[in-house]
């Protein structure tokens, strides 16, 4: 389960970062559009695998749960982010906070996940 979550955040992050380029530099967002939808079918594997990965470690009797919880927080505070970001550039508003935002969501994701967790 891990693997498939990581793969997923892995595949969701490359995907992300195509659907912004498409809708920044092209004129025809339907590709864009493909690729965001491909991204949004991925945050429900997202979900749903980071769902069992904290429900499995929680029952196997983690003495702290506090790094799991504030780790599925700010995963959900990252894909909310991406989904915000990517209608912001759709709709023409570019703004550098949601860029700042994602960068400290997104390491403060890894960091729980690789350092913290592992």
């Amino acid at each position: 389960m891990l693997t498939l979550h990581t793969i997923s955040w892995t595949i969701g992050l490359v995907l992300f970062f195509v659907a912004y380029m498409l809708y920044k530099l092209t004129t025809k967002k339907k590709l864009a559009m493909i690729f965001h939808m491909v991204l949004r079918v991925l945050f429900v594997l997202i979900l749903i695998s980071g769902s069992v990965l904290t429900y499995q470690w929680l029952n196997a009797g983690v003495v702290n749960p506090g790094p799991f919880v504030i780790k599925g927080i700010m995963g959900l505070a990252l894909i909310g982010l991406m989904e915000v970001m990517l209608q912001g550039i759709k709709n023409k508003e570019v703004r550098k906070v949601r860029w700042l935002l994602f960068i400290a969501a997104l390491g403060i994701v890894f960091f729980y996940g690789y350092v913290v967790i592992k």
